[in-house]
């Protein structure tokens, strides 16, 4: 038999004698006797330590049982006092692009200005921007009466107060996988708690129509004065070609002539409608946009051409004013104003139709999957789990209580000793 299961046994059979054993084990008056124990010694030290640890928890098995018990009870008992809250959730997804935009319409003039003239429906960034804002905090604020609700009346800073715990009960997340958003918010009232939600979704649907509206009737104004010049320009030159021909007798030029009088229409058609799509994405956007910086380069590029061609170094026309006689020059010249006039009317005329029609309608931001509804179970608190995880953590203390203060009882005395003669 081995000593090791003879220690067994005597424990086994004789506790207080085992307890003493232990005791006498445990008790090492120097750290280097320690580290001189073999291998089956050291088990054999380890073996008894936990035999001993549970003959402790043994004893104390009551107290730690009763404790444990105690603390669960008065856990179970906070938590009744905890209010019951409940969620309510609504999904939402952003509606698809029919196609029908003023981004549609001018697609097929530059795939640049389709971006900021109704192109998509937007992106979740700009309608969580919208519903976590303050102004939109602010009025559910207002609207639910938050700050009574919260017991907040009175206090120092109940208004800042009162934002920062709706915003710890309201949540905003978007699941990329899926590609929607939900709303959720907590309260104690389930009624009140799915009127917060379907409030946050009509005011993102009413905010997100006040800033396309906004965006629409900028561009629109833009859009009318550039007609109405456009317009008048065009009169004005139709006006002096007709003269010019009464005063001189002048039908038409040479076909060259005609020819570099509508190529040079052409290239300063394109440059106006370069201009008008510049000047919208620079009123959306803003100078730093790549998109904006794109219609720029593309705009400075047609000035050049432009210029090429008034020159005469045009490889396809190769005819510049000063190859005119005086008369065909002045000829020339009202005759490319109308034909401008009139290229930069035929592209401005849908541009404005469709800016006054998006201007007018109602922007819908998101569509409403799943709207909220009053929720019949709570969301929290959690009372089983806060029972049971308290009595747990009571447990696992007490044990480590009642075990130190064994190890104390044990190697205390030694240590004070020890400290006074040092």
């Amino acid at each position: 038999m081995t000593p090791s299961s003879r220690t067994e046994r005597d424990v086994l059979a004789s506790p207080s004698a085992a307890g003493d054993g232990a005791d006498e084990a445990f008790m090492m008056e120097d750290s280097t006797a320690a580290a001189l124990l073999t291998d089956p010694e050291r088990r054999e030290a380890l073996d008894s330590a936990v035999w001993h640890g549970a003959r402790v928890l043994y004893r104390r098995r009551w107290w730690i049982l009763g404790l444990s018990f105690l603390v669960a009870v008065a856990a179970a008992g906070l938590s009744l006092q905890m209010p019951n809250r409940y969620a309510a959730s609504a999904r939402l997804l952003i509606p698809d692009s029919s196609g029908g935009g003023l981004g549609a319409l001018i697609g097929d003039l530059s795939p640049i200005a389709s971006s900021v003239l109704g192109g998509g429906g937007g992106d979740y960034t700009r309608y969580i921007a919208i519903l976590t804002s303050r102004s939109t905090m602010e009025e559910a604020v207002e609207q639910f009466d938050l700050v009574r609700v919260y017991d907040l009346e009175g206090e120092p800073f109940a208004a800042s107060r009162t934002l920062d715990e709706l915003r710890d009960n309201v949540g905003f997340d978007v699941d990329l996988e899926l590609e929607f958003l939900e709303i959720r918010v907590l309260d104690e009232d389930p009624e009140r708690a799915a009127a917060m939600v379907n409030f946050f979704t009509e005011t993102l649907n009413e905010r997100n129509a006040e800033l396309a509206t906004e965006g629409a009737r900028s561009f629109r104004e833009y859009v009318e004065t550039r007609y109405e010049e456009t317009q008048a320009a065009l009169d004005d030159a139709r006006e002096a070609l007709r003269t010019f021909q009464e005063r001189n007798g002048v039908v038409e030029l040479e076909t060259m002539a005609q020819a570099y009088v509508e190529a040079l229409a052409q290239q300063r058609g394109e440059l106006a409608r370069l201009e008008i799509e510049y000047q919208a994405l620079r009123s959306q956007f803003g100078d730093e946009n790549p998109d904006v910086q794109a219609a720029a380069a593309a705009l400075a590029a047609a000035r050049r051409g432009e210029t090429a061609l008034l020159s005469g170094q045009d490889r396809a026309v190769p005819l510049s004013y000063r190859n005119l006689p005086a008369l065909g020059s002045q000829y020339a010249a009202l005759y490319q104003e109308v034909l401008i006039q009139a290229q930069v009317l035929e592209a401005a005329l849908p541009l404005l139709e469709q800016a006054r029609f998006d201007e007018a309608r109602e922007r819908v931001a998101v569509q409403v999957i799943d709207a909220a509804v009053p929720p019949a179970r709570k969301a929290e608190p959690k009372r089983t789990v806060i029972v049971m995880v308290t009595a747990v953590s009571a447990f696992v203390l007490l044990c480590a209580f009642f075990l130190s203060l064994d190890w104390w009882d044990r190697n205390g005395g030694a240590m004070v000793a020890r400290l006074r003669a040092s």
